[in-house]
């Protein structure tokens, strides 16, 4: 295996190329992006349970009258 070497780094030339602090990037977008994206993953895993406790409750009632029927 060889050793690779480092490429040597002009920093003094490229100290002044970052974003001075008041400016933003230009495509930054915003932060709470993902935040709303993860409230929307949880009311649409609060709205499946609710669907399913629904559908527990109908196949307990639907087996209750079958079984005072027969």
């Amino acid at each position: 295996m060889q050793r690779m070497r480092r490429m040597p780094v002009d920093r003094a030339g490229r100290r002044h190329q970052r974003l001075p602090e008041h400016l933003a990037a230009e495509d930054g977008g915003r932060a709470d992006v993902g935040a709303g994206a993860a409230k929307q993953v949880l009311l649409e895993l609060f709205e499946l349970q609710l669907r399913d406790q629904r559908l527990q409750r109908l196949r307990a009632a639907w087996a209750h009258a079958a079984c005072s029927t027969g």
